[in-house]
């Protein structure tokens, strides 16, 4: 697809990508928090701002690029007006404001680098600057995994797991999170780069998938492997079977994996105790499910309800939930979490919506789609742990997310188009029962895609539609958001 916009230089090492480019080594290797005034300042509350700010002249001098608001408005509105509402109904305290700040600074990153990755070569340089720093962190992993340093959480575990590696995270399923993200853009990067980078791009996702292994962190695991399930076959289905074959070689190598895996299947040990933990969560969100008990409040909405509810003890006064959505609900209420669960589904999605677009060439449809996989192992794995609560993994989920909203800003308004058919596959796949099996499911899938709701929602173009377009209230916040369209 030829771009008939004016070709500007590309200043991939402009002042802007440099300092996400920092941003992201601060955020993975730096966790300890300074208190100012009282209040906790870690890299993200500090390095979010200034990252952002030093991009500004970057998108100042560039014409063509646009800062693409109206992607996430509405229900990014929705979610921090709850969450403010939350706030003044629970006493106003400063820490739950810091709170909606940090959730309010990850949607202005998404939408800047958004814009930044507009460019090809940024992104390019944006994912290796990911991939490379993850690739540091496993050296440290390495260190844990040899030494056997004791961390938490390997009560009840099979006798072959001698430690859970946590890298330079303090907990091993926080770890997990953050390397589904990492791994996610080392992937996007071997189906996207050619020759030596292809190589090089590979060997560190293997690496990374080797030491998510060593977390022994199911959630993740799982998570990981429905969303590439999925990705997979729509961007390069002929390496559904390499990699197939490479995964059930890692599990059967890696000690204790295979015992991990196949206790998925039973109802005991840790699914109990997080079950259990679900129906505090519940009974507390049952105590204010319009407004919460406060952002960031949940372990005291948690203390209280176990203190009212004796019946409800699990062995712990303060305990998290395990389900970020039900930790945004407690906080601040069925509406606001809502909102945000829309945010992050559409998020997540927006990979397989870009590759459904006339004029996307097979190497960005492949990136995106890996990309938008990591983004929905992330929202899935959110399911049974506090994903987005735990800041120094989900700042990757928002600049991800950010990656990939600028990898479809040549195609947001190109018009729809099918998915295009799986390349027939050579060799033994090509006649196989499974292969055949599987092509007709894959075509299933995506006409069931193309018909769902969340597909049209996110098909329709960013531009008001109906009465408010045509309402006088409509056109008054397009021209008082109108400025906000470019730095």
């Amino acid at each position: 697809m030829t771009d008939p916009r004016p070709r500007e230089r590309s200043d991939v090492w402009t002042g802007a990508a440099i300092a996400f480019a920092v941003l992201i080594a601060a955020v993975t290797f730096v966790t300890e928090r300074i208190h100012i005034a009282g209040l906790p300042v870690d890299a993200i509350v500090a390095g979010v701002p200034i990252a952002v700010l030093l991009a500004v002249p970057y998108l100042t001098r560039r014409e063509h690029v646009r800062l693409r608001w109206e992607l996430i408005a509405w229900p990014a509105g929705v979610f921090l007006a709850a969450s403010l509402l939350s706030v003044i109904a629970n006493g106003g305290r400063l820490g739950d404001l810091m709170t909606v700040f940090r959730y309010a600074t990850y949607g202005v990153l998404t939408v800047v680098v958004g814009a930044l990755a507009t460019d090809s070569r940024i992104r390019r340089f944006l994912l290796w600057a990911i991939i490379v720093v993850g690739a540091a962190t496993t050296l440290v992993a390495a260190f844990q995994y040899l030494n056997l340093e004791p961390t938490p959480g390997l009560e009840g575990l099979e006798p072959e797991i001698a430690t859970r590696v946590r890298g330079t995270f303090n907990n091993a399923n926080t770890y997990a999170e953050y390397l589904i993200l990492v791994l996610g853009a080392g992937l996007a990067l071997a189906v996207k780069e050619r020759g030596r980078w292809r190589t090089v791009a590979v060997a560190l996702s293997a690496v990374l998938f080797g030491t998510l292994l060593l977390t022994y962190t199911r959630g993740s695991w799982l998570a990981l492997a429905i969303a590439l399930a999925i990705a997979i076959p729509l961007a390069q289905p002929r390496l559904v079977a390499p990699v197939v074959a490479a995964v059930a070689a890692a599990i059967a190598l890696s000690p204790g994996v295979l015992a991990r895996v196949t206790g998925m299947l039973k109802l005991e040990g840790t699914a109990v105790f997080r079950i259990r933990l679900w129906r505090v969560g519940l009974a507390a969100l049952g105590a204010s499910p319009l407004l919460g008990a406060g952002p960031g409040r949940f372990l005291e909405a948690y203390e209280a309800t176990v203190l009212q509810r004796f019946d409800l003890f699990t062995g712990y006064l303060r305990y998290g939930a395990h389900n970020s959505y039900l930790t945004l609900g407690v906080e601040i209420g069925l509406i606001g979490t809502a909102a945000f669960a829309v945010l992050v589904v559409f998020l997540a999605t927006r990979g397989l919506f870009i590759a459904s677009r006339d004029g996307v060439t097979s190497g960005r449809r492949s990136e995106v789609l890996i990309l938008g996989a990591g983004l929905t192992a992330f929202v899935l794995n959110s399911l049974t742990s506090n994903c987005f609560q735990h800041p120094q993994a989900a700042v990757f989920f928002w600049l991800t997310a950010g990656l990939l909203i600028g990898a479809a800003d040549e195609t947001l308004d190109a018009p729809l188009a099918d998915l295009p058919e799986p390349a027939p596959a050579r060799g033994i796949t090509s006649s196989s029962v499974a292969f055949a099996v599987w092509r007709r499911e894959s075509r299933a899938l995506r006409r069931a895609w193309r018909g769902s709701v969340l597909f049209r929602l996110g098909a329709v173009q960013p531009r008001p539609r109906g009465i408010v377009r045509a309402s006088w209230t409509g056109r008054a916040a397009r021209r008082l958001l109108a400025p906000l369209g470019r730095v």
